[in-house]
């Protein structure tokens, strides 16, 4: 009321107000507080001038208020003034405030995503989409482009959902590409043609044009278009903001003409570029195809893209039916957001950690009480049945139904932090009388088909012929000299190195990678839950190597990467969608394939199975994810009499042949001992399925 008419900052007052009366909506349900409300931004937006940086905020509130007067009247009108008020904030924002622009894109997409208007919802996330690629392609820093890379999390997943139900499946494939491990794809791209090296081929100009358009174009964001003095012929409540809005209509243009240039050097011609379909189809093996998972509120969906179908010039004269479609789109009506973060987090509204990480999370903090310990196995179990019900089921038959062995996860998301590969249901004729799912497919996970298809070369190029390992750094692990005696039994001694204890250094390690195409890591590892740069491996006299480390090594010649400790291939929860783990930190280093953990796993289980894969990956010839998996049926399915007959025949006759035979007696022993011999001592999940193959 003290405002004068006219002020500059009656919009910005009447804005708050209006905010102030909402939240008091929220909390009494007063309809006469929302009318006000929305009363109130609807004069702030009539008292706006054009091309003002704070009109793209303002006309979002008041979009989001008539949204909510239409939840609580049913009027058609505000149905439709709030659809048009959503997109005119979007096309603002996507000139002057691309950030807002998202924001007003997510609330718009996710509205009409609740009212399953699946064009509407499509429509609404293609402004976030392409407001995100103007703030990303701007910023030239690894921060900058995580701040924005967090603003959307989760609108991928939800604008493929939409598009898929419009039966745009390719597009939806493309989506949801475009929004995984973005940093990790622009990585890749730099690591083979570094943007630095446009000076060295003679096209320094466009370097410096395109750090120039990326500086001046950040500027006049951050001056968040100051308007011009007043003067006397202008009234003072409708300054002009027309010069800035030029200013960055001209940056934005210079920057994008930039682009398109360095896009013209032989070597650049995908730089800031979505791949297309036909890429992203590549990275798919004719039996193992690609299986996007996207969660959202209104459900999930599974993409699975196979490889390009081919007919014979023979067969294709004689077949006249179409080819198969690329893309087939699995329904998961039971798999919604609200549910996923229940399984992980537990009820809404409990304050406390529950549901699987609150689980994970007591046994963690008391590893020794045994009902912390009992409780963590139940929701592990739990989560694992849980996840065939609404998410694996219906994909491993429809996989099976494609006749795949092998299947690539590229799950959206909270859901990389669970096992899907060991989901499970009831079978009474398994030994264990349940039937997983990494029983029919043998499961790899990756980043994004971008990362896979830089992996499959990788793994096509460099041979596998030597190990260096780092064996129990800091000396608490029990079984990890074992362990790493008869992982090197399967490499040539002359090509093999292992750095134990002390000498297992930082600098070390770091000098030593290069020399070899294996790395076996038998130590303690920690996830990054909030700061993935800070997850990494325990080294000597307490250094580590870190995510962050990892990131600036290269790799080039790195054939696999076993992280045998724990917590080693949990993303961090910060970025989801972004993926960023010490696998993928692994695989932008140059490493084809890593294997490593979701949870703290056991010492001496954990030892027999890097055992059992390394023999069946080295001796049997079988893929690292084939060996994978058969080494973790082996260790789920075998009961102590069979571990040891298994021991026992490389003590006497074949030592020095595969594994050591002090090793082999020590763990045949070890079996023998136990009171049981028909138990299955490591049938639980916990003991097998906490490792996963990324990559190839």
């Amino acid at each position: 009321n003290l405002t004068a008419e006219g002020s500059p900052d009656l919009p910005s007052r009447l804005n708050n107000l209006a905010n102030g009366l909402s939240d008091r909506y929220a909390r009494t349900g007063a309809l006469q507080d929302l009318q006000d409300a929305v009363g109130h931004w609807q004069r702030a937006v009539n008292l706006t001038a054009e091309g003002s940086p704070d009109l793209p905020s303002i006309l979002n509130n008041l979009a989001n208020g008539l949204s909510d007067r239409y939840a609580r009247t049913g009027a058609l009108q505000d149905l439709q003034d709030a659809q048009m008020t959503y997109e005119r904030a979007c096309r603002e924002g996507q000139i002057v405030q691309p950030e807002v622009a998202i924001l007003s894109s997510r609330s718009w997409g996710n509205w009409a995503l609740e009212r399953r208007q699946w064009q509407e919802a499509t429509k609404a996330y293609a402004y976030g989409r392409q407001a995100i690629d103007r703030l990303y392609a701007a910023q030239t820093s690894r921060a900058a482009k995580e701040t924005w890379l967090k603003e959307v999390q989760g609108l991928p997943a939800n604008a493929a959902y939409a598009l898929a139900k419009l039966g745009r499946l390719e597009e939806a494939v493309k989506v949801l590409e475009a929004g995984r491990a973005r940093l990790l794809a622009e990585a890749l791209e730099h690591n083979r043609r570094d943007l630095e090296h446009l000076d060295v081929v003679g096209h320094g100009d466009l370097l410096a044009r395109y750090r120039t358009a990326s500086e001046q174009l950040v500027a006049l964001q951050q001056q968040a278009g100051q308007p011009d003095a007043q003067s006397a012929d202008r009234p003072i409540h409708q300054p002009d903001y027309t010069a800035w809005r030029q200013q960055m209509e001209q940056a934005r243009a210079e920057l994008n003409a930039t682009i398109e240039a360095i896009r013209q050097v032989p070597g650049y011609e995908d730089f800031f570029l979505a791949p297309s379909f036909e890429k992203i189809q590549q990275a798919a093996a004719p039996d193992a195809p690609l299986v996007y998972l996207a969660t959202t509120p209104a459900g999930s969906v599974a993409l699975v893209v196979t490889a390009a179908f081919q007919k014979s010039n023979f067969s294709e004269k004689l077949d006249f039916s179409p080819a198969p479609s690329p893309v087939t789109a699995i329904w998961l009506d039971g798999l919604t957001e609200a549910a996923l973060r229940a399984a992980i987090y537990g009820p809404a509204d409990d304050p406390a950690l529950g549901g699987y990480l609150g689980a994970y999370d007591r046994w963690r903090r008391s590893p020794r009480d045994a009902a912390a310990r009992d409780a963590w196995h139940k929701a592990l179990d739990e989560t694992a049945r849980w996840l065939w019900d609404t998410a694996m089921r219906p994909v491993v038959a429809h996989l099976a139904a494609l006749g795949a062995a092998q299947a690539v996860l590229l799950p959206a998301g909270l859901l990389g932090l669970l096992p899907l590969h060991a989901a499970w249901t009831e079978d009474a004729t398994a030994p264990t009388g349940r039937r997983y799912a990494l029983d029919s497919i043998a499961f790899s996970y990756a980043p994004g088909a971008r990362a896979l298809a830089e992996a499959q070369v990788r793994a096509a190029a460099h041979a596998a012929s030597g190990l260096l390992a780092v064996d129990n750094p800091d000396g608490s692990l029990v079984f990890s000299h074992r362990e790493v005696a008869a992982v090197r039994s399967y490499f040539p001694p002359h090509r093999t190195t292992v750095l134990s204890g002390r000498a297992a250094a930082h600098q070390a390690v770091v000098d030593r990678s290069a020399d070899y195409p294996v790395y076996h890591f038998s130590t303690h590892g920690w996830a990054g839950w909030n700061e993935p740069l800070q997850g990494g491996l325990l080294l000597a006299d307490g250094t580590s190597l870190t995510l962050g480390d990892i990131l600036d090594l290269r790799l080039e010649g790195a054939r696999l990467a076993v992280l045998s400790a724990c917590e080693t291939g949990i993303p961090g929860t910060k970025m989801p969608d972004e993926v960023i783990s010490l696998p993928t930190g692994l695989v932008q280093a140059g490493v084809a394939g890593v294997v490593a953990s979701l949870w703290a796993v056991n010492d001496l289980s954990t030892a027999m199975l890097m055992e059992r894969f390394y023999r069946l990956w080295r001796e049997d010839r079988l893929t690292p994810v084939e060996a994978l998996r058969r080494a973790q049926i082996w260790l789920r399915d075998s009961s102590n009499r069979e571990m040891a007959a298994y021991f026992q025949a490389d003590v006497p006759a074949l030592a020095g042949v595969r594994m050591p035979a002090e090793v082999a007696a020590e763990l045949y022993v070890q079996r023998m001992l136990q009171a049981d011999g028909d138990a299955r001592p490591f049938a639980h999940p916990f003991h097998w399925a906490a490792f996963t193959m990324t990559g190839v």
